[in-house]
């Protein structure tokens, strides 16, 4: 039988609010989850070692997550070998990805599923992601390694106008 301020769940998988046992807990709680095995996934490793939660009484569980960030999966990646390529992919959308949905802060999360989804299309797609705002030159470079003969054809026109500007 479950009640309010009781912790149901694997530790190395809930959210801050069902670790406090708050009744709160909504989607955006899933998508926290979600997030812990897509960092899984991405590392080969649990974003949280059992130690961690073997050295805490279940009620520091959930301040331990809203304290606490486990490291970026690139970082996690860059210091194999073996992973090193994969960090580079990794390093920046997807770390922010994965960081956005293991938000401490339910409300800035994804707030649905299909959310996160999304956003994980836009990253294989090469568009921007909600995670990361980008800077007008990231914009800018995504846009060109879009659509490559309408950027190349621009800059084509431009140097023409350039030069005959110059004669």
């Amino acid at each position: 039988v479950t009640q309010v301020n009781m912790v149901f769940g694997t530790p190395a998988y809930i959210s801050p609010e069902q670790a406090e046992g708050s009744d709160n807990a909504d989607t955006r709680s899933d998508i926290y989850s979600l997030g812990v095995l897509l960092y899984e996934v991405v590392t080969d490793q649990p974003a949280w070692s059992q130690d961690q939660w073997r050295k805490l009484p279940s009620i520091q569980w959930s301040r331990f997550l809203r304290e606490n960030k486990p490291p970026m999966p690139s970082l996690i990646l860059q210091q194999d070998s073996r992973t090193v390529d994969l960090a580079k992919q990794v390093r920046g959308d997807i770390d922010q990805i994965i960081r956005k949905a293991m938000s401490a802060n339910p409300s800035d999360r994804y707030a649905s599923a299909f959310g996160l989804a999304a956003d994980i299309r836009r990253w294989l797609a090469g568009s921007p992601v909600v995670a990361r705002p980008l800077s007008p030159f990231e914009q800018l470079k995504r846009y060109v390694n879009a659509h490559r003969w309408q950027a190349g054809t621009l800059l084509v026109s431009l140097a023409g106008i350039v030069a005959i500007g110059l004669l």
